[in-house]
C-alpha cells in the first residue's frame, strides 16, 4: 500500500512454443531428461518465470517481441548472447519510457470518461484538491482526521473495468499516517471520513507512479471503511 501503486497482461505466446524454444537454445535437445511440469521444484522455476514476465510488465510485449525477449533470456542464461547489453541499455530505457508514456495516454483518456460519467451520476460526490471523487457510502461520527493522524481502515481496490488490486476488506486491516507515504487522492479521501463511515474514493492517474500489476494511467477506484482515528503529530 506504500509503493502505489501501477494488472498489466502480457501477451502469451503457446507455453509449449516457449519451452521448445528455451529447450533447444539450451540443448534441451541433446536428450536430457525434461522435468516434470507438475513437481513442485519446477513450480519454483515457473513462478521464477511469473516474476521476470512481472519485471517487464511496463513494455506492453506483443507477441512476437515476447519470442525475441524469450531468445535473449535463454542466450543469456547459457551464456551465447548474440548482441552486447550495454550497447542497447539507453534503447531499452527509452522503449520503457515510450510504452509506459503510451499506456498512460491511453488509460488516461479511459480514466477521464468514467469519472465524467460518475460525477453525473453522483451530483452530491465531493471533489478532492487532486482531482479524487470522494462518495460517501455511509456517514461516520465524530471529527475527522488531519494531517499527521494516524488511522486504521479497511480497504479495498478496484479498476473501472472491475478488476481487483487490493483486497483488503477481509483482511486485517490497514494501520496508515495521514501524510506522505499516500498519494495525495488517497490521503485527502481519507481525511473526508469520520470513524464508522465509509466511502468509495475515485483517483486520477499519476504519473511517475508504478505497480507490476496495474496498467499505467489507471484510475483507481478504492472502498474504505475508517476503524479508528489517533491523533499524531501534524504536519
Amino acid at each position: 500500500m506504500h509503493n502505489w501503486v501501477t494488472v498489466r497482461s502480457l501477451g502469451r505466446i503457446s507455453l509449449r512454443s516457449l519451452v521448445a524454444i528455451v529447450c533447444i537454445m539450451a540443448g534441451g535437445s541433446s536428450g536430457a531428461e525434461v522435468p516434470d511440469p507438475e513437481s513442485e521444484s519446477s513450480r519454483v522455476f515457473y513462478a521464477l518465470g511469473l516474476a521476470l514476465a512481472e519485471s517487464v510488465s511496463r513494455f506492453e510485449l506483443t507477441e512476437s517481441e515476447l519470442q525475441q525477449v524469450t531468445l535473449g533470456l535463454a542466450d543469456g542464461v547459457i551464456g551465447d548472447p548474440q548482441a552486447s547489453l550495454d550497447d542497447y541499455r539507453s534503447m531499452i530505457d527509452a522503449l520503457a519510457k515510450e510504452r509506459v508514456n503510451r499506456t498512460f495516454e491511453f488509460q488516461a483518456r479511459i480514466g477521464e470518461q468514467f469519472r465524467a460519467k460518475l460525477l453525473a451520476e453522483n451530483p452530491d460526490a465531493a471533489t478532492t484538491e487532486s482531482g479524487g471523487i470522494a462518495i460517501e457510502l455511509y456517514s461516520g461520527s465524530g471529527a475527522m482526521p488531519s494531517l499527521g493522524d494516524i488511522v486504521t481502515v479497511e480497504m479495498s481496490g478496484s479498476l473501472p473495468d472491475g478488476t481487483a488490486f487490493e483486497q483488503r476488506a477481509d483482511a486485517e486491516p490497514l494501520i496508515l499516517t495521514l501524510g506522505s507515504e499516500l498519494t495525495p487522492c488517497v490521503s485527502e479521501g481519507l481525511r473526508r471520513l469520520r470513524v464508522g463511515g465509509v466511502q468509495r474514493l475515485v483517483c486520477p492517474p499519476i504519473r511517475g507512479v508504478y505497480h507490476p500489476q496495474i496498467k499505467a494511467g489507471s484510475t483507481l477506484i478504492y472502498d474504505i471503511k475508517m476503524l479508528k482515528i489517533e491523533k499524531g503529530q501534524p504536519q
